[in-house]
């Protein structure tokens, strides 16, 4: 477990795999490089990821129920990447992916608006869940062409 106190932290190596990373108050992690993780928690709006330009990050179970994802930066990438039920967080994104096979369980976007400056990749397979989207909105905010996809559910 990578835990924040004090300053704020820059994850800089490439393919860094970690269980957990908690981010105190007051705290930012700076991701400029490949990480994968189950779950990125905080304690509360001031603890802080940023992926930064080019960084990605890969997360299997819980991004920052409480917390604030900073995620726009140019060529970043956010991919819930679980197999288990996911939460999709609200706020804008460069590249968002929803990889994984699911089986019966869902992903649910917020109830509310979730910005895609880039590429929007939705390639998660279900066996009986599917997709929960009630009451959010995709908007697709780039600058340039940007490819609208389809969320296909089963429930």
């Amino acid at each position: 477990m990578l835990q924040t106190a004090g300053v704020a932290k820059c994850i800089a190596a490439s393919n860094v795999t970690l269980n957990q990373v908690a981010i105190t108050a007051n705290n930012t992690v700076n991701n400029i490089g490949t990480v994968a993780v189950a779950q990125v928690t905080g304690v509360d709006a001031t603890s802080i990821w940023n992926n930064a330009t080019g960084g990605s990050l890969t997360v299997t179970q819980s991004l920052l129920p409480t917390g604030t994802l900073q995620a726009n930066a140019v060529n970043n990438t956010v991919n819930y990447a679980g197999t288990g039920t996911q939460s999709i967080k609200a706020g804008n994104y460069y590249n968002l992916t929803i990889s994984g096979a699911h089986t019966t369980n869902n992903i649910t976007l917020p109830a509310g608006t979730v910005g895609i400056a880039g590429t929007f990749a939705p390639t998660a397979t279900f066996g009986g869940g599917g997709y929960v989207v009630t009451g959010n909105t995709i908007d697709y905010n780039g600058t340039g062409a940007q490819q609208w996809r389809r969320l296909t559910t089963t429930i």
